[in-house]
């Protein structure tokens, strides 16, 4: 985000208003994805003490002590079993999982992809003439 943040206050006044839009729609899909991904459910399994009746196949959790179906995982940082857990994001302190998992992959794809754009106009690929250095 202070990439993109010294990019929009430095660079971006010099670049053609096509780059401005194509980078601020960047910048934005990174910023809803990332709230998307830290403010969504990832598919937070209740506690179930019981066996849940036609579940033969869910299995007995002894870290939060509750039946938990296939496929999802006790996460230790949250103190949840998440459906089909990954991990836990440090970057927003939630369980990656089967609810926010598309969120995820959308905000880590956007961080390679502002990325690349920031240092692309920080080089002054698509700068404007009057930002490039005069060539005697």
């Amino acid at each position: 985000i202070g990439v993109s943040l010294g990019t929009a206050v430095y660079m971006l006044p010099g670049v053609h208003w096509l780059i401005q839009i194509v980078w601020a729609i960047c910048t934005t899909t990174l910023l809803v994805a990332l709230a998307l991904t830290g403010c969504r459910n990832p598919g937070i399994v209740r506690r179930w003490p019981e066996k849940p009746p036609n579940c033969d196949h869910w299995y007995w959790s002894d870290q939060v002590g509750t039946f938990r179906p296939p496929k999802s995982q006790y996460d230790g940082d949250c103190g949840l079993i998440i459906e089909e857990f990954d991990h836990t994001c440090p970057w927003t302190g939630t369980g990656i999982g089967r609810r926010n998992m598309p969120a995820f992959t959308t905000f880590v794809s956007m961080i390679c992809v502002c990325l690349i754009f920031d240092i692309l106009l920080m080089v002054g690929v698509g700068g404007s003439e009057a930002h490039r250095p005069h060539e005697e």
